[in-house]
């Protein structure tokens, strides 16, 4: 079986990251966003997910 995957732009990978973490950003009271695993340590790959812990403060947010 062949696995194929899209075509891999990291420069367009990083750019809806940022996309999503503005759209939070309207919609939450966002303390940090730390981004982690293979992202972070520069060794990702196409098949690579992304990891970002989203802190919040939900007091903020009427929670």
């Amino acid at each position: 079986m062949k696995v194929f995957f899209p075509k891999f732009n990291r420069e367009k990978v990083v750019e809806e990251v940022y996309r999503c973490v503005r759209v939070l950003c309207e919609r939450l009271a966002l303390e940090k966003v730390i981004l982690f695993g293979s992202y972070a340590k520069g060794r990702y790959t196409v098949a690579s997910d992304i990891g970002l812990l989203i802190v919040f403060d939900d007091e903020k947010i009427g929670g």
